[in-house]
């Protein structure tokens, strides 16, 4: 039986050609497409899971609010987990990161720049699954200047040489570590990664014990069985105990006066497998940290993964069943000798599975071609490893098997419905004439290729804004320089020395430069209650910061720091926000207050309120800034800001003036710089990302969709030859017919774009809301991709329509 099946299935499917190719090629592109998505949500989803304890292992964070500004971080105080874990039986372990980027590093005669540096307790590798080629992992990190490398790091500084034992100097000769261990790389899917791993005892910082000077990275992993919420409530209560004492020091109220003032400050636990997918915590610095990604985005695209096979399933539903009247006569023949309806239903849907699985066949090599392609325009880096994802082939088999019963389920009982007499007559019944239900189904395509376009485009035209959006400051012919360090108490002199070069406007020096927001403190205001607090975004700059960045101030009543006024080392600048937000009525009267670890409190007089501008992200809102002085002896030396007034070929050579002069000051330490609008561009990333597989996939949805079209308008041009011949005959012409013709699809598709403008408008308004800055409600764009989805969609059938109205109508009538 199942052979006469498999005979007969072949044979349908060889005599149909131009069905078969149409039908197979919707299935194989659907599967293709889903394949890669499949792949894009393994590997999402893949993060962190190898370590063997992934189960137990949380990351320490802090979710808290102080006065107006709420935030949720991943950032810790040295103190907190060796506290927790001393005083709270559940942790078993713990270990801290501290990262650091740009760390000349060199032994002999190879010197390097490297950017993954980390500062780790020896615990790392007793939470984590590390693999050690070399060394002893319970001792590797346990002694100062200590140090573990990657397998490629001791191959590109030691060679062939044992590495363990042998020195390395980081930044400066007098400044080395020994290697006491060579590690594997961590795995692509681990959300840390770093190439050197020194011992956290070196650092001086790491003994720190103030509970709110947040700067590290904790990790602990928790006892089996022990119970995720029972251990955050130890820890709140631990917490409480020991930053009673400081709360009362430095500000001069206990913790419960100080919630009463409606602040609050708690530590949580963020499970390990979590943190990729969730970007609300944030992290800072992706030094040693792979870009956080949104689980949003997983479940957009498995969304568009499941349409995208929808509408090949509705391909192959629709051809299948528009080409009955073909096999009318055989089915008719077949219940004539004795076929029942439940062995016509087994052999129609085996000649499905059939083709489903001739479409996974073409669809598996379509990936394997398209997939380094794929990888390089989405930046991604997924692999077809069966080895590695021993579940992928299974699951990608059943998916086609699936496929094809379900795509193969309606024809099947479309056609087993058949009554002999009219089977062999080659009739079809009269409620089974009207095609409502393929109706139904080219809309439902057509909607969900709609409203993918629109979505696309509103995913463009939001990156495109944000790119283009006014910052409040001029991004454009800016190079910032990191690293200088090694210029030590020279910075301004070396600002002043490049200012003297041909295309240098001017330079400047500050902990940080706008977009990027590496530090928040603490603040109160005098004459408010003790209890309530102030949160500011601070940096700290010299004279010329605003020149450089080219903002403005609010009003005419203040001004930027002066050298002429000597009381400027106390004097501040705020923004607009942080005037509104926190109420303060006249600025240049009031006195910020800066608490200090020994109880003092230094007092800062506002000189002047800046124009908002966008020192963060624009996925953040413009929130509260401060602007203080740096002096020339600042601990932190942070970055120098070079504004040029040179475009195209200029560029390149006033950069090499400019490190000429570094090459003098520093003693040929390596000159590192980026242009600040392109690092600002890197912030988009995962939207860019999003834009460009939202685009690929609108595509592939409104090309399958199309050859349904395709198939079912070239179904009934067939079916209504002898109609548009006696048309033709009675005077009709060719405008006469393409119009017959054209007008259901017309309607189809007017319904199409209604239903998919109310879906795509209820998801992609909700989208947008996650941007404070967004392009809002733009009825043009729902226009333009219904005004291309129906040019799309009336080409197709126009042409199928034209062929048909340039035939001879004696030829079409001729056997009449």
């Amino acid at each position: 039986m199942w052979k006469n099946f498999f005979t007969v299935a072949l044979r349908n499917i060889s005599k149909n050609k131009v069905f078969t190719l149409i039908n197979v090629s919707g299935l194989a592109i659907g599967l293709a497409s889903s394949i890669l998505i499949i792949l894009f949500i393994i590997k999402e989803l893949s993060y962190d899971r190898f370590h063997e304890h992934s189960n137990r292992i949380h990351r320490l964070y802090i979710d808290g609010r102080i006065g107006e500004q709420s935030f949720k971080g991943a950032w810790t105080s040295p103190v907190m987990a060796p506290a927790f874990a001393a005083e709270i039986p559940e942790i078993a372990k713990f270990a801290r990161f501290d990262v650091f980027n740009q760390q000349l590093i060199w032994y002999d005669d190879q010197k390097f720049i490297e950017d993954h540096f980390m500062f780790a307790d020896s615990g790392i590798f007793e939470v984590f699954s590390i693999h050690f080629v070399r060394g002893d992992p319970s001792t590797a990190l346990t002694r100062p200047k200590s140090i573990v490398i990657t397998r490629e790091k001791a191959r590109q500084y030691f060679g062939q040489a044992d590495p363990l034992g042998l020195p390395l100097s980081v930044n400066r000769d007098s400044n080395y570590y020994v290697v006491t261990g060579v590690i594997e790389p961590l795995p692509a899917n681990s959300h840390f990664f770093a190439d050197f791993i020194a011992s956290m005892v070196t650092l001086e910082d790491s003994r720190r014990d103030t509970w709110f000077q947040n700067s590290i990275y904790s990790y602990v992993l928790l006892t089996p069985g022990a119970e995720p919420e029972v251990v955050e409530e130890k820890m709140r209560e631990v917490m409480l105990e020991h930053i009673r004492e400081e709360l009362e020091a430095v500000l001069g109220v206990g913790p419960e006066e100080w919630q009463a003032g409606g602040n609050r400050y708690g530590v949580f636990l963020q499970p390990l497998k979590d943190i990729h997918l969730q970007p609300d915590i944030e992290v800072g610095l992706e030094i040693c940290f792979r870009p956080v990604n949104d689980r949003l985005y997983v479940y957009i695209f498995s969304l568009v993964a499941v349409f995208i096979l929808i509408i090949a399933s509705i391909n192959f539903m629709n051809l299948s069943t528009a080409r009955s009247a073909m096999r009318t006569r055989e089915i008719g023949l077949r219940k004539v000798v004795g076929s029942d309806r439940r062995l016509l239903v087994r052999q129609f849907l085996t000649e499905s599975v059939i083709l489903s699985l001739i479409a996974l066949a073409l669809a598996l090599i379509l990936v394997e071609i398209s997939l380094p392609w794929f990888n390089r325009t989405m930046d991604l880096d997924l692999q077809m490893d069966p080895g590695k994802y021993h579940y992928l082939l299974p699951v990608v088999l059943l998916l086609a098997l699936l496929l094809g019963l379900f795509s193969g389920t309606y024809p099947a009982l479309f056609l087993a419905r058949f009554k002999p007499i009219e089977g062999i007559r080659g009739e079809l019944p009269g409620n089974l004439r009207g095609s409502y239900f393929r109706k139904i189904l080219v809309i439902v395509q057509f909607t969900i290729s709609v409203a993918i376009i629109v979505a696309t485009l509103i995913v463009s035209f939001q990156l495109r804004y944000m790119l283009d959006k006014e910052l409040g400051y001029d991004k454009e012919q800016l190079v910032v320089m990191k690293r200088v360090y090694p210029l030590e108490n020279g910075i301004q002199t070396f600002c002043r020395e490049i200012e003297k070069i041909p295309g240098v406007v001017s330079a400047s020096n500050s902990t940080t430069y706008l977009g990027f927001n590496n530090s928040t403190e603490t603040y109160q205001i005098k004459g408010r209650d003790a209890s309530r607090n102030f949160l500011f975004a601070t940096n700290y700059v010299d004279y010329d910061f605003m020149k450089t960045y080219n903002f403005r101030l609010a009003d005419n009543g203040g001004r930027f720091f002066n050298p002429g006024f000597s009381t400027d080392s106390t004097a501040i600048l705020v923004n607009e926000a942080a005037v509104k937000e926190y109420m303060i009525e006249n600025p240049f009267e009031t006195i910020v207050l800066e608490p200090t670890l020994e109880g003092d409190t230094n007092q800062l007089r506002i000189i002047g309120v800046v124009e908002d501008f966008h020192h963060s992200s624009l996925r953040e809102p413009i929130g509260p800034y401060m602007i203080r002085f740096k002096s020339e002896g600042a601990a932190w030396p942070g970055y120098i800001t070079v504004r040029l007034g040179v475009a195209g070929a200029g560029v390149n050579s006033t950069i090499k003036m400019i490190e000429t002069t570094w090459m003098k000051m520093t003693g040929e330490a390596p000159f590192q710089y980026f242009f600040l609008d392109k690092e600002l561009d890197n912030y988009y990333k995962q939207e860019r990302r999003t834009g460009r597989l939202s685009l690929m996939f609108a595509i592939l949805a409104t090309f399958i969709a199309c050859l349904g079209l395709f198939g079912l308008t070239l179904y009934n041009t067939q079916r209504r030859t002898r109609e548009i011949g006696i048309r033709k005959a009675m005077g009709a012409g060719i405008r006469d017919v393409i119009l017959v013709v054209a007008k259901e699809i017309v309607i189809h598709m007017g319904i199409s774009v209604l239903l998919a403008w109310i879906a795509a408008y209820f998801f992609m308004q909700n989208w947008l809301q996650d941007f404070p800055y967004n392009i809002g409600f733009r009825p043009w764009i729902y226009l333009i991709s219904a005004l291309f989805a129906i040019l799309i969609s009336m080409a197709t059938a126009v042409y199928l329509a034209y062929r048909a109205a340039r035939a001879n109508p004696a030829n079409i009538l001729h056997y009449e």
